[in-house]
């Protein structure tokens, strides 16, 4: 019996060890690598013509290349969302800019503007 009891708390004083040593694993994850996960690549058209991408401002020009080091060139579609007060006229030349640059799945998204009428509903059998 008193065996046992010295087994089991030899266990007991091992488990603790083991769970208390083993530590945890931490890792650093990039914005890049974060955004890699996503089948879309998401960035913001701004009003003076220059894109958002994860936090980052970059030139017109400049956005081709980043684009392909996200992945956009291995098939992955890439989103334009507008900034607040960017005219469609804008997204469109902004699209077309991103198609000519070699991105052929190039999607606008814009807020919906909805419209909803309600009539009175008719009785017609009175």
């Amino acid at each position: 019996m008193k065996l046992k009891v010295h087994f089991l708390s030899l266990c007991a004083v091992l488990l603790t060890a083991v769970i208390c040593f083993s530590g945890c694993k931490t890792t650093t994850i990039t914005r890049e690598e974060q955004n890699k996960g996503n089948l879309s690549i998401q960035v913001i058209l701004n009003h003076d013509g220059t894109f958002t991408y994860l936090g980052d401002v970059f030139e017109r020009e400049d956005i081709p290349k980043v684009l392909k080091k996200s992945g956009a060139s291995m098939g992955r579609s890439i989103t334009i969302k507008a900034a607040d007060n960017v005219e469609k006229k804008a997204l469109v030349e902004a699209r077309q800019f991103l198609v000519y640059k070699g991105f052929p799945n190039v999607t606008i998204v814009t807020k919906r503007i909805a419209v909803s009428y309600e009539e009175e509903l008719k009785d017609d059998n009175k």
